[in-house]
């Protein structure tokens, strides 16, 4: 598995994540919206940056996308963890689903980005 594919996709799905939570907290409180509403968000904005992540790391490496994608989650997910731990001072349940959604999304998008159109 390449590492630099792996590191790559890590980084740019960590600043997709903290891009999306910038421009959701942008966005919702001219919506109204509830702080109830705010994990989910979260897990929303992680599943999509760990999607992009491990597509972007499979489309790189080339072959073996889920364990890509899922790599790449994993790593993503050790820093944002690791983010959250030290903001929060620990973990809550929607950890749990965050953690399940982001390595689902990750393999999801190593899958398409294998097997996607390629351009000839």
């Amino acid at each position: 598995m390449p590492l630099k594919a792996l590191l790559i996709g890590g980084a740019i799905g960590v600043a997709a994540f903290f891009a999306l939570l910038v421009i959701f907290a942008a966005i919702l409180p001219n919506l109204g919206a509830k702080t109830a509403w705010l994990p989910y968000i979260a897990i929303f904005a992680g599943g999509v940056s760990a999607f992009v992540s491990g597509y972007l790391a499979a489309k790189g490496a080339g072959a073996k996308g889920m364990l890509v994608g899922i790599g790449c989650a994993g790593l993503e997910l050790l820093i944002i963890g690791a983010v959250v731990f030290i903001a929060a001072k620990g973990f809550a349940l929607a950890t749990v689903f965050f953690a399940a959604t982001m390595l689902c999304c990750g393999g999801a998008g190593g899958v398409f980005g294998v097997h996607g159109r390629t351009q000839d």
